[in-house]
């Protein structure tokens, strides 16, 4: 019984939290949508947050007195970000244009990601 116990200890060690030899890259963690624009429209918001770690995506609106969830998939290759939304509300507004989207990434840095589609783009702040 010790013995399967070390073992079991060992592969948790081994299969943490941390992967990809911790090289995540900037996409990685919280992110708080905080506008969407086009030509004719600006659009504040503070209470939608996506959330990125190795392959998942998890979408949360948060209101006065709840927050509603979502989950997905997603692709980071060169300026393109596609997602695939699994477990998805769609009666909650995350601002996601569909359980399928495909963003163009005009900015990502360790604070700021910028994300266009539809001539409308979506500004985030490192959360």
């Amino acid at each position: 019984m010790n013995n399967f116990i070390t073992f079991s200890l060992f592969i948790l060690i081994c299969t943490g939290c941390n992967q990809n030899n911790g090289n995540i890259g900037l996409l990685f963690g919280k992110w708080q949508l905080t506008s969407i624009t086009n030509e004719n429209e600006y659009t504040y918001h503070s209470a939608i947050f996506y959330n990125f770690q190795n392959n998942i995506i998890e979408t949360i609106y948060v209101d006065n007195r709840q927050h509603y969830q979502g989950f997905g998939e997603f692709v980071h290759k060169n300026d393109s970000l596609f997602i695939v939304m699994k477990e998805y509300n769609n009666t909650v507004n995350v601002e996601l244009p569909g359980e399928k989207c495909s963003f163009q990434i005009n900015e990502l840095t360790s604070k700021k990601m910028t994300l266009s589609i539809y001539n409308k783009t979506w500004s985030f702040k490192k959360y």
